[in-house]
């Protein structure tokens, strides 16, 4: 088992997010394409700073719909918070010291949340009226999404993932 493989056990143990595993596994996935795959031991405060870099400054994120925006300081921020993670499990399994312990922490400015009009509440509420009722109590409708930019509203009904659109 890698020593990634071992962190994403004891981050199950400790009974987090099911998603945790998915999102530590696309950090790990990231770092190996920029650094390669070197020893736990051998990772330096030095290229922690030079990977958050190049995720700040060169990094071309692929993602679904094709928007090739950098990362977001946040994002940066979660990656750090990941590594953070990962080297404190390390240092105690390993015995080895935590490079992430010399590397400031990224800063980021949060974005202003902006409120949603009454329309949009009402659109909202529309969309998920047409969802069937039932799925509000089997616990499948997952989310709500709002996208100014495209003037849509939808509500999202899991597990098959259909968005049932109302008016915008």
């Amino acid at each position: 088992m890698t020593a990634v493989g071992g962190f994403l056990h004891a981050k199950a143990a400790e009974g987090l997010s099911p998603r945790t595993p998915h999102k530590c596994d696309r950090c790990h996935r990231t770092r190996i394409e920029w650094a390669g795959d070197p020893p736990v031991d051998a990772v330096t405060a030095h290229s922690i700073r030079s990977y958050l870099a190049w995720l700040r400054t060169e990094y071309k994120p692929a993602r679904f719909g094709g928007n090739s925006e950098p990362l977001s300081g946040k994002t940066i921020r979660n990656v750090y918070m990941f590594l953070s993670s990962f080297f404190a499990w390390a240092s105690t399994e390993f015995k080895i010291e935590d490079p992430t312990d010399r590397v400031q922490p990224p800063r980021f400015q949060p974005k202003p949340v902006e409120p949603l009009t009454r329309e949009e509440v009402q659109a909202m509420v529309h969309a998920c009226e047409l969802a069937q009722p039932a799925a509000w109590w089997r616990g499948s409708i997952r989310s709500l999404r709002v996208s100014r930019s495209e003037g849509m509203l939808s509500c999202v009904n899991c597990p098959e993932e259909r968005a049932l659109q109302g008016p915008s």
